[in-house]
């Protein structure tokens, strides 16, 4: 038995020292950290940068209400009075981030064309296209007649309830906090399996370096040997 927790103190004494043990628990801190406070970071690399997009109204008419809808603190709309094609040059030439092209259908409704150097950046265009939406169905509604009223009535969401019906059933948050927690629990527990399980074998594969730990493995049997790196790893997770 003594032999047995001289093994594991050996072993959980090496993996404490080791370079590897504070790079990772460092990086855990960092990540810790960074996860806890994600969105400051967001915020502060990010700044007040905004999407600067030129906006031409064929219409005369639809930019005014349009800005209104689109007040976003990442998109700042700008009515211009170029010609298209100058505007698309401008937007090549980084002038602009991005051309919105306001004009109206056969029906008297928006429609728009956005331009950009490239199509990756999707908040942008969606941002647009969910203004537009709320803007063109303000004008269908005017068009038929409709009163805010009668507009508020008309979105009204449907009232719609889930009631269980056992004494001890979890409401819908609480599934979902449990959800959450168990994929946070399955993936510590796979890199816990991952790492601390690299070092047991790291361990086993390492022990004939040293002359101490060649004679004590000559005179300790398997079994022991084996929980004791176990138990001194499993030490030094619990440590970290």
């Amino acid at each position: 038995m003594n032999k047995f927790f001289l093994v594991a103190v050996h072993t959980y004494q090496t993996k404490l020292k080791a370079k590897a043990f504070l790079v990772t628990t460092a990086i855990t801190c960092l990540l810790i950290i960074g996860v806890a406070n994600i969105q400051p970071i967001i915020e502060f690399f990010t700044g007040d940068e905004k999407t600067h997009v030129a906006v031409i109204d064929r219409t005369g008419s639809l930019y005014g209400p349009l800005a209104k809808q689109a007040n976003d603190d990442q998109v700042a709309l700008t009515k211009i009075t170029d010609m298209e094609n100058e505007a698309k040059e401008a937007v090549k030439e980084g002038k602009w981030d991005g051309l919105l092209v306001l004009s109206m259908d056969a029906e008297g409704l928006p429609e728009a064309v956005y331009y950009a150097n490239t199509i990756v950046d999707n908040q942008t265009p969606e941002e647009l296209e969910r203004a537009l939406s709320q803007l063109k169905t303000a004008l269908s509604a005017a068009k038929l007649g409709l009163t805010d009223e009668q507009m508020a009535e008309l979105y009204k969401p449907v009232p719609f309830q889930k009631v269980a019906l056992e004494k001890n059933a979890k409401t819908e948050e609480e599934l979902n906090q449990a959800r959450a927690l168990v994929y946070v629990l399955l993936f510590a527990m796979y890199m816990f399996v991952l790492m601390y399980g690299g070092m047991i074998a790291t361990e086993v594969a390492t022990e004939k370096s040293s002359r101490v730990m060649e004679i004590l493995v000559s005179s300790v049997p398997p079994v022991q040997q084996l929980f004791g790196k176990i138990i001194g790893v499993a030490l030094v997770s619990l440590t970290q």
